[in-house]
């Protein structure tokens, strides 16, 4: 009874917090760029978390996102990389658009203000790289860098939800005992 109000409650005010404290991290800016992540907002705008659920002694609960948040964290992968992962490289069919590459170009233009010849350009040298490093990532991703944060979050709001649970089944055990 205490665990599933636990969870219960888990999904009304830990969810929030946590998913907050990620979105916060895509409006600031970060590794090395002068603006935050997000341009449109639709990848913050995407998180979202499952129930939890118990098995045995352990509780699992699922966050997602759009697949950018995970490419924007670590190129897509948690293993280790090989350069066909990452989404540029030999195309059996040419002339098909990349996401990737738009992204890329759009992020060219407004960090060095190129022309579009000279931004497509570039935006193809900077995907060239990251197919011949295997990551598209250098730095530590948004995620890895508040881990700890969202853990300590998450752990310190089940321990004020389980106090007060275990409080009124105490308080409810001793008003029946009366």
């Amino acid at each position: 009874m205490i665990i599933d109000n636990v969870i219960a409650n888990l999904m009304g005010s830990t969810q929030s917090n946590v998913i907050r404290l990620m979105k916060s991290q895509f409006t600031r800016a970060r590794g090395g760029n002068k603006l935050p992540h997000s341009t449109t907002g639709q990848t913050a705008d995407s998180f979202k978390a499952d129930i939890p659920f118990v098995s045995s002694v352990m509780m699992t609960w699922d966050f997602k996102a759009n697949d950018s948040a995970v490419r924007l964290n670590n190129g897509g992968s948690k293993f280790a990389r090989k350069s066909t992962d990452v989404p540029y490289g030999a195309f059996s069919d040419p002339g098909g658009e990349s996401q990737y590459i738009k992204a890329l170009i759009k992020w060219v233009k407004r960090k060095y203000n190129l022309n579009d010849v000279m931004a497509k350009k570039m935006a193809f040298a900077v995907a060239q790289s990251a197919s011949n490093r295997g990551t598209v990532v250098k730095a530590a991703g948004w995620f890895n860098e508040i881990e700890s944060q969202v853990f300590k979050q998450i752990m310190s709001d089940i321990s004020a939800i389980i106090m007060t649970q275990v409080n009124k089944a105490i308080n409810t055990q001793l008003k029946g005992n009366k």
